[in-house]
């Protein structure tokens, strides 16, 4: 893919332009990849939960799932565990059926606009597929972490207090303070060693 330079600031130009270019590298990889099962698109600042690739093992003809729950963590002493509505607001949160997607074998290329909303965007798809009866089902365990304050996250603020209050509308009932080993243990069940 050419390399195409972002807009300065944190428009609604940046946003498009960012979405579009993730859009069309996501679609060049699930070109190159010619998967056969699910698809899930997971950002560099983000963990996935080692429970996911089971679930779709065990769920081959499922349409796919959300992250409802998940992590947010920074630097810092605390993790927060988000309950509620983490796909609205993390980009490696779903996995959705490679025909779904979009996918079909012998495929040589995406059309743009459709990868910009596919694979670009973590609100779109789910719109998408709704549209056409289909529903992705809650992940029966917090399916991301979240790092934030790297300095290099295309998100404008980085603090994970303030990441957790934005994503969830400011509904402090639906964050739970935790300390990093506490979370680490649950995000990480069933690994032999931690990721964190």
């Amino acid at each position: 893919m050419p390399y195409s330079e972002l807009s300065e600031g944190q428009g609604k130009r940046r946003w498009i332009e960012i979405r579009r270019d993730k859009g069309a590298r996501v679609a060049a990889g699930v070109l190159a990849a010619a998967p056969g099962g699910h698809i899930m698109v997971a950002d560099w600042d983000d963990l996935v939960s080692p429970r996911i690739s089971q679930l779709v093992a065990d769920n081959p003809e499922a349409p796919g799932w959300r992250a409802e729950s998940g992590f947010v963590f920074d630097t810092g002493r605390i993790v927060y565990a988000i309950e509620q509505a983490m796909h609205t607001a993390n980009g490696s949160t779903l996995v959705i059926r490679s025909d779904l997607a979009g996918w079909q074998p012998g495929m040589t290329e995406f059309d743009p606009n459709w990868a910009e909303n596919m694979f670009g965007s973590h609100h779109k798809p789910k719109e998408i597929l709704a549209k056409q009866g289909i529903e992705l089902a809650p992940m029966p365990f917090r399916g991301v972490a979240y790092r934030v304050g790297t300095g290099l996250n295309v998100s404008e603020q980085h603090e994970a207090v303030y990441r957790a209050r934005k994503m969830t509308d400011g509904r402090w009932q639906l964050l739970r303070a935790m300390r990093p080993r506490i979370a680490m243990r649950e995000f990480t069940q069933g690994l032999d060693r931690p990721i964190w």
